[in-house]
């Protein structure tokens, strides 16, 4: 409620039989001090010529105050009891408007106490969806990866299966040739260095049971870098005719003891012998820092 309200209700109470000009004149007022200290003089019944003709001067609260006390006095000497009693009725509506002010600071702090409580709670909600939507565009950008990663994995599929359908196609043609060429010499140590070779992958194959996720595709990825090196090693050994059944044969024996595809490279020579391939095999693979098992 506002001071001006509570003026108005505690002038009724006070003079019940006030003029319309009284209230006219209180609602004219402009600030609330002066209001306040006008009311007063309202309650003690102070002509409202006078009060008007004070208005007019711009008189301050402290005049004013002055003014009031003034005819207070004067109306003391006059009618003592009735003085008692407006005293009274003043104090009365001094602790009334204070107690409407503290009511209205209480209410003040409230509601500022409530806005507070609210923007922290819109506050933290907004940072919980920002902190949502970054898992989100995580989470989004980790499919992604994964779908290029199966992909890539579908694509060296497709490359196996059509180098087994060429060796399919091969084996096809093979039976259509004359028994003698089928059991030639060239083609069973082909067939032999193939079988080897799958060998050697199924050793590097993934046991990935106790992997985790990341871990799993780490080993799969290696596990295809591999098998794509073995096939094009394998692919140059057979091709390499200067080579001798026996170089061939430790070329691949190197493999399967563990050195690297680099390190075997590098003692495919064929003026070398088996010996000096060993040899040569051993040398490289401590300059290079041991075997890839």
């Amino acid at each position: 409620m506002e001071l001006k309200e509570l003026m108005g209700r505690a002038l009724v109470e006070a003079v019940p039989q006030r003029s319309k000009g009284e209230a006219e004149f209180l609602s004219s007022i402009e600030t609330d001090e002066l209001r306040r200290a006008y009311f007063i003089c309202l309650i003690l019944r102070m002509p409202l010529d006078e009060l008007k003709k004070m208005q007019e001067e711009k008189k301050s609260v402290d005049e004013i105050e002055q003014q009031r006390k003034e005819y207070i006095v004067k109306l003391a000497t006059d009618i003592d009891p009735m003085a008692h009693q407006l005293s009274s009725e003043l104090s009365r509506l001094n602790d009334l408007i204070e107690e409407n002010i503290n009511t209205r600071e209480y209410l003040k702090c409230e509601v500022e106490e409530a806005w507070e409580r609210e923007r922290a709670t819109l506050h933290d909600y907004i940072a919980g969806l920002k902190a949502q939507q970054k898992r989100d565009q995580m989470l989004a950008a980790q499919y992604l990866e994964d779908a290029r990663t199966y992909q890539r994995q579908m694509e060296s599929c497709r490359e196996k299966a059509d180098g087994y359908l060429e060796r399919l196609n091969a084996l096809k043609n093979s039976r259509n040739q004359p028994e003698q060429e089928k059991q030639s010499p060239d083609n069973k140590e082909a067939e032999e260095i193939v079988r080897r070779a799958e060998k050697l992958k199924e050793s590097h194959a993934v046991h990935e049971e106790y992997a985790g996720f990341m871990e799993r595709r780490r080993l799969k990825r290696r596990q295809e870098e591999y098998e794509i090196e073995m096939d094009r090693f394998i692919q140059e050994l057979i091709s390499r005719k200067e080579l001798t059944k026996e170089q061939k044969d430790y070329l691949l024996s190197a493999l399967e003891e563990g050195y690297s595809f680099k390190t075997v490279r590098r003692v495919m020579i064929p003026t070398l012998t088996v010996e000096q391939m060993q040899k040569f095999i051993r040398i490289y693979d401590k300059r290079i820092g041991g075997k890839n098992r």
